[in-house]
């Protein structure tokens, strides 16, 4: 075995704490760039190495919202846009309430193109109960138990005194305290969950077969940073269902695909 060999063997691996540390030298190097208001030098080279630093660590099996979080905006502002959709939506399936990577991934959808008047492939907007979605599994699990206790409370109370109003409350804190049950174990099996896939590249047609042969589904193109679930994979094309329920295929090289660390 010659001496380079033998030392390449001892050469200790980068820590995730080391590499951690040089996507944010990284990443803080992109801001100073930035700050310059340089428009021949936004930084973005510096916040692609913040990336391939942090993709590092994610591909020794690290899944965290933070991760994510920085990811995300390292994508965003490399101009990455589609791994930056993907990254704050994996981020937000590990902790959807975090504030940071809401906000983020409001602001890369932004930037997404939709054909004008078409509804193809954008996300819903955000409902009246969104507010349910900010709190953490801790707080739904809490306030899910409290509202069950109360529920079976008042049931009781009804069964004493016979009054109305009491059984109409008991039933109605029982069905939401179970609802909220029924949030804390979708959020605890989100690994469960199809995997995110995000359209790379500007003008790809949603086709309703895995071959060039086969006709659009629609005329209307999705465009760079378009979100959808993949449902399964087969010969270079992918089965994808857009967020209106769109079900049809595109090749596996317009996209990419967030539960598999190969697919970054």
């Amino acid at each position: 075995m010659s001496a380079m060999m033998f030392a390449v063997i001892l050469m200790p691996e980068t820590s995730n704490a080391e590499l951690f540390r040089r996507g944010e030298n990284a990443f803080h190097a992109g801001m100073v760039c930035r700050e310059k208001k340089d428009p021949n030098d936004r930084g973005e080279a510096d916040f692609r190495e913040a990336a391939r630093a942090w993709e590092t660590i994610r591909s020794r099996g690290v899944d965290t919202a933070l991760l994510y979080r920085n990811l995300g905006h390292a994508y965003f502002l490399a101009g990455d846009l589609p791994r930056a959709v993907l990254c704050y939506r994996l981020g937000l399936r590990r902790e959807p309430g975090d504030a940071e990577l809401r906000r983020g991934l409001r602001q890369a959808r932004e930037h997404v193109v939709f054909a004008e008047g078409a509804l193809l492939g954008r996300p819903p907007e955000a409902d009246s109960a969104g507010w349910l979605h900010e709190l953490s599994i801790g707080w739904l699990f809490t306030l899910g138990v409290v509202l069950h206790a109360a529920g079976w409370a008042f049931l009781t109370r009804w069964f004493m005194v016979r009054g109305p109003k009491l059984l109409g409350a008991g039933v109605v804190l029982l069905g939401v305290g179970l609802f909220l049950g029924w949030l804390v174990f979708q959020r605890q099996s989100g690994d469960a969950q199809p995997p995110i896939v995000v359209i790379a590249r500007d003008g790809v047609l949603l086709r309703k077969g895995n071959a060039l042969a086969f006709p659009a589904w629609s005329e209307v193109p999705l465009n760079r940073g378009v979100e959808a679930e993949m449902i399964l994979s087969r010969d270079g094309w992918v089965q994808i269902r857009l967020h209106g329920g769109e079900v049809g295929w595109v090749g596996l090289a317009e996209v990419v695909v967030g539960d598999d660390p190969e697919a970054f």
